[in-house]
């Protein structure tokens, strides 16, 4: 991928793809200053021919992803932003493309494998996508950036499972508590995942009621990772920062 999203304020307008082709050195979270040049090209507004690139600082809380209808995300405002859809059903596929067309009753939206190469979208099944917003051939597209930017929720109670996971504190040091609650028993599978998709942690859980552990991950870099349990039915996926 040549370049990368910068994004500012969790609000409309706020974020710009910055077109840098060669330099690998710029990380999630950091926060920077750029003196470039603006322009359209195809469509899509961007930034370029950098002429001056400043790290601000590292490891900086990103924004938090606005929530839309899939209706909405097709708008100019929202390109380059970090957006987040829920309960879109899977309408479509795009042979060939690793596109997806979701519709939460609002209007379609396409969501597009470039950042990330996720498995394949189950028609008719429902889920809620976070990512960018893109402009290309003639579509708006989403852009997960990992797997935690994804989760099939066909069949989860909303009311259940997603409330019963806890992790504090957060951001932490790469080591954390997890807590499960509720008055029911549950096999469970925890893992970790890096911003490439890669697992880095997983352990099981065979528990008949409130459960709590205490995970290290103290030995991997410091960054943005994905904590997602799954029990077979009920998936939740957590964002976890390590500083």
């Amino acid at each position: 991928f040549k370049g990368f999203f910068l994004q500012d304020t969790s609000k409309a307008w706020n974020g710009i793809y910055v077109y840098d082709y060669g330099r690998d050195s710029t990380q999630i979270a950091d926060s920077l200053t750029l003196v470039a040049t603006v322009s359209e090209k195809d469509n899509m507004t961007r930034s370029s021919d950098i002429i001056e690139y400043i790290v601000n600082s590292k490891d900086n809380n990103l924004p938090e992803p606005l929530d839309l209808t899939t209706g909405e995300a097709g708008e100019e405002q929202y390109e380059g932003v970090l957006i987040s859809i829920e309960n879109a059903e899977c309408i479509d596929s795009i042979p060939g493309s690793g596109e997806f067309e979701l519709n939460d009753g609002s209007g379609s939206i396409r969501v597009d494998d470039y950042l990330y190469q996720y498995e394949s979208f189950i028609l008719n099944n429902i889920y809620h996508v976070t990512g960018v917003m893109y402009y290309s051939d003639g579509n708006w597209k989403i852009f997960p950036r990992s797997a935690g930017d994804i989760s099939n929720v066909t069949g989860i109670d909303k009311t259940g499972f997603e409330k019963w996971i806890n992790i504090f504190p957060n951001p932490n040091n790469g080591r954390f508590n997890l807590e499960i609650t509720g008055n029911h028993s549950f096999e469970a599978e925890i893992q970790i995942m890096n911003t490439l998709g890669q697992v880095v942690y997983r352990s099981h859980l065979n528990s008949s009621s409130n459960h709590r552990e205490v995970i290290d991950i103290s030995n991997l870099a410091k960054g943005l990772y994905f904590l997602k349990v799954s029990n077979g039915i009920h998936v939740k996926v957590k964002k976890i920062l390590i500083r």
